[in-house]
């Protein structure tokens, strides 16, 4: 019975996830009618996914014999889930749900995988969904009011910095890397956070028109701390991620086309000094050249992984007909290999496509923003996605070395659910304004256009 209904399955998801990213792409730029009928064909989209990934999760229960557990989980995911479309229904503005409903499609893929994976694991993530939603409320008003704002640049940078050092008073080493903290029991990844205060602090340095090449040689002086920073860690993930958003936001500061080649120059450079110096990158990059030369050490990571591709095929495998109990690091690192050979190379280009259309419609904002704070804002935050999303996506198919960075929203981690969820408030509250300035807009011009009545009684105008 699991198997079929499994089986079955894999079409349904391919489906469902087809009509999601249409109604997406149609309902912009429509009517509002056609909008609302959009975002509904969405909402059922979603609800479609979540109710095949509980009936199989069901199935597998009753054929196991773990009802017990499967219920409370169930009701615990309801929960979250459905207070997660609550807080989007009530902060986001109707033409901008569109990034909010992306993302409820990327947190119930990855809690379906992460169930099928590690039903512990899910849970906890699923707990952290409860604080995220939290989060998203209070940090949503914060950025509407006007302290935020006030705040200076190079604060954010020095409490990055701050926060990047924790590793070194309160170790937590993990795969090879120094980027975790634990601290009162509580064990975090520090990196996460500073991704945060980093775009904070490029979109304040870099708001202001006057003498461009001080600031472009404080901001590179700033990411050379935290490099070396980084470097001592091994976090090769978080380094690049940094260095990506800060050669792309230099050049649209500038608009020369020198910092855009000068950046590809200096990345090879860079890497280039890093496989001599540093041995971990070194590893990294033999393993990735030529994986099936050690494949039981240094290239088991990334054989395992393209096994897994391979053997999913074009429409997958099916929930529990995989092999992903093969996959190191399968909920975190290599969590989309696990979601290939389960939902398919189809499913997997598709979820490429949601991270894709939210960093274009991230991008399409920022250039309806006229606040340079916020437009450099709305650019940065979408670079950041957008890196992450395609370094862990080229790193899991060979096509980019393995740099453990998480796949927002979908890999296993609560510090990163928390901070990319925050990233997605600061979005949305900025998208409210663009709103509210867009119907004011629109108002005063109706105003203008309609024509004045002449008073009816006498001094009618004057009272």
């Amino acid at each position: 019975m699991l198997n079929v209904i499994a089986v079955t399955a894999r079409y349904l998801y391919v489906f469902f996830l087809l009509i999601f990213i249409a109604a997406g792409v149609y309902s912009r730029g429509t009517e509002a009618r056609q909008n609302r009928e959009m975002y509904a064909l969405q909402t059922a989209a979603l609800g479609l996914v979540n109710l095949t990934s509980l009936l199989i999760f069901f199935v597998k229960a009753r054929t196991d014999g773990t009802l017990a557990d499967f219920w409370p989980m169930a009701g615990l995911y309801a929960a979250a889930l459905g207070l997660l479309f609550a807080v989007g229904c009530r902060l986001c503005p109707n033409p901008h749900r569109l990034l909010w409903y992306g993302v409820l499609m990327l947190i119930s893929t990855g809690i379906t995988i992460l169930w099928r994976l590690e039903p512990a694991s899910a849970r906890r993530q699923i707990e952290w969904l409860f604080l995220c939603a939290a989060a998203v409320c209070g940090l949503y008003w914060l950025a509407r009011s006007q302290f935020l704002w006030k705040i200076p640049c190079w604060l954010f940078f020095w409490s990055g910095a701050a926060l990047l050092s924790l590793p070194f008073f309160f170790p937590l080493p993990a795969g090879g890397a120094l980027n975790w903290a634990e601290i009162g029991g509580v064990h975090f990844q520090p990196s996460e956070m500073v991704k945060l205060c980093w775009v904070f602090y490029l979109s304040g340095l870099y708001a202001v028109p006057q003498k461009k090449l001080f600031r472009i040689g404080r901001a590179a002086a700033a990411y050379t701390v935290l490099a070396l920073i980084l470097l001592k860690q091994n976090d090769l993930g978080a380094l690049l991620i940094f260095g990506m958003v800060l050669w792309f936001m230099t050049y649209l500061y500038t608009g020369r086309r020198v910092v855009l080649w000068g950046g590809v120059l200096g990345v090879c450079a860079a890497a280039v000094a890093a496989y001599f110096l540093v041995g971990h990158v070194r590893a990294r990059f033999d393993a990735w050249l030529n994986p099936w030369a050690d494949v039981t050490d240094g290239g088991y990571q990334i054989v395992q992984g393209l096994f897994a591709i391979a053997g999913g095929g074009w429409i997958g495998a099916g929930l529990y007909q995989g092999q992903s109990g093969y996959i190191p690091e399968r909920t975190t690192d290599m969590i989309f290999a696990a979601i290939t050979e389960e939902f398919g190379v189809v499913f997997a280009i598709l979820l490429a496509v949601v991270y894709l259309l939210l960093i274009l419609l991230i991008f399409k904002r920022a250039e309806e923003e006229p606040v340079p704070r916020l437009r450099n804002l709305l650019v940065a935050m979408g670079l950041l996605f957008g890196s992450q999303s395609f370094l862990i996506l080229g790193g899991t198919i060979g096509l980019l070395p393995l740099t453990g960075v998480t796949l927002p929203f979908i890999s296993y981690g609560g510090s990163s659910l928390l901070c990319s969820f925050a990233g997605i408030a600061f979005l949305q509250a900025i998208l409210f304004r663009q709103k509210g300035k867009e119907v004011a807009r629109r108002a005063k011009k109706t105003e203008k256009a309609k024509p004045k009545r002449e008073p009816e009684y006498p001094f009618e105008e004057v009272l």
